[in-house]
Parts: structure tokens; C-alpha cells; sequence
């Protein structure tokens, strides 16, 4: 009964957690020690229903943002990936402006998932907890990639989160080319630029939002490195799925 609690806790890491929790195929549930005995916690479920019953109430929750850092983040791209590092970046207190040609922000989510399986106003409701996170969206506004030395000039880094990225203009922007989109450090998600860092369809192609919103969150982390100036590593990893079947005296 403790939604509150709840909802802070889901939204710690997940921005768009009423989206996952109606379109995620759940791949962490195959990975739930729980389903050797019966079934897996159903996460999936678990998430939507705390979203549903926050989104109805008089005050839906807003997470604490820290102290704003004076530092710019320029985000090309609206769909998963750019809305979770957008997310991320503006609870580490960076201003962050998202650009994006469509008319409203979503990207792959509003093209491509049925309505029927989301409903856009779940959608936009959670767009719209960024925005009073202090989200700005330049929305019906195609960024031209080859001023991408302008951009940068504009701001303290850039994410680029647009969706596939053509070999020829990768080139051309500067940047050092996959077999699959953008070359980032794998843990980092920074380019061969310093200031500029890639992630989601534009690094290697996935039909997966709840993978696009994790690498959008993961690439936030190394740039709020970036512009503390320290180190840039990546998130941490303290912990492993690798932990076998549960024990009898586990079960209950």
C-alpha cells in the first residue's frame, strides 16, 4: 500500500516506467530465480500498476532534481533513448534541451507501438513529468547534423539519440564509423569526440524501448562525468544476474 514509496523507487532509474509496463517484452523476468519454483515476479505488471495509480492521483510524483549545475545538454532525438538521458540528466540538475522533427515527442513510441497496447495520454503524461522537471523540447525541428561543431559551440555536450545514422554522415560529422551506427565506447557511450556521445538506434539498431531507455540512461551517467570534469567510466555494475537456482530454504 506504500505507492508513494513506490513510485519513487521505480522512478529512480526508469523514465517512462507506465510505457515499459504495457509494452515491454519483460526480458528480466526470464532471468527471475522465483520462476524454478512457479512464476517470475511479474515486474512488468508491478511497474504499471504503481504508474497507473500515480497518474490518477491529484499529485503525480516529480522526482527531486539537484541543484541546477549552470552546465547545457543539447539531446537530438526524442524517442526512448533521448527521454531517459534527458530524464537522467535533468535529476543530476543539467539544463538539457531535446530536439526532435516529429510534432510531438515519443519517436519510435508514437510511430510505432499500437495504440492499442499504449495509449498515448499514458504516454504523454509521463513526457510530461519531464517537463515539469524543466525539460525544454524543440519539437517539428530537424537538427542538421553537419552544424554539429556549431552545436557543440551551443552547449556543454551533446547526445545523439536520432535513430539510425548512415555511415556517409557519420563521416562526415566527424565521427568514427561501426558496422552498426555511431562508435561509442561501450561503457560510456562517448564518440570519438569528447563532448559528444551516441546512443539507441543510432549506435546499433533494437526493437526493444526498455533497451533504448537503458542506454539513454547509461550514456546520461558518463556525460554527468563528463561535466564534472572527472573521470568519464560509465555507470558501475555492483551486482550480477548470475546467482543459480534458489535453494530450498529460499523457498517459501
Amino acid at each position: 500500500g506504500r505507492l508513494r514509496d513506490a513510485i519513487a523507487t521505480v522512478k529512480e532509474h526508469i523514465a517512462l516506467p507506465g510505457v515499459l509496463g504495457r509494452i515491454c517484452p519483460a526480458p528480466c523476468e526470464k532471468g527471475c530465480r522465483r520462476g524454478s519454483v512457479d512464476s517470475a515476479v511479474s515486474i512488468c505488471l508491478l511497474k504499471r500498476y504503481v504508474v497507473d495509480a500515480d497518474l490518477k492521483s491529484d499529485d503525480p510524483f516529480v522526482p527531486d532534481c539537484r541543484a541546477a549545475t549552470g552546465k547545457r545538454v543539447v539531446v537530438v532525438g526524442a524517442g526512448p533513448a533521448g527521454l531517459a538521458a534527458a530524464y537522467s540528466l535533468l535529476k543530476d540538475g543539467h539544463e538539457c534541451k531535446v530536439f526532435d522533427d516529429a510534432e510531438n515527442p515519443g519517436g519510435s513510441l508514437q510511430r510505432d507501438v499500437d495504440e492499442g497496447r499504449l495509449e498515448r495520454e499514458v504516454l504523454d503524461a509521463e513526457i510530461d513529468i519531464l517537463r515539469r522537471m524543466g525539460a525544454q523540447f524543440g519539437l517539428a525541428q530537424r537538427v542538421d547534423l553537419s552544424r554539429l561543431d556549431d552545436l557543440k559551440r551551443e552547449c556543454d555536450a551533446v547526445l545523439l539519440a536520432c535513430g539510425e545514422v548512415v555511415p556517409q554522415e557519420i563521416e562526415r560529422l566527424g565521427l568514427e564509423a561501426s558496422l552498426h551506427g555511431v562508435h561509442v565506447e561501450v561503457h560510456t557511450f562517448q564518440t570519438s569526440v569528447p563532448a559528444v556521445f551516441a546512443a539507441g538506434n543510432a549506435v546499433r539498431p533494437s526493437r526493444m524501448a526498455v533497451h533504448a531507455l537503458a542506454e539513454g540512461r547509461r550514456a546520461a551517467v558518463a556525460i554527468d562525468q563528463f561535466l564534472a570534469g572527472g573521470p568519464v567510466a560509465g555507470e558501475g555494475r555492483p551486482w550480477t544476474t548470475h546467482i543459480g537456482s534458489l535453494l530450498d530454504s529460499e523457498v517459501e
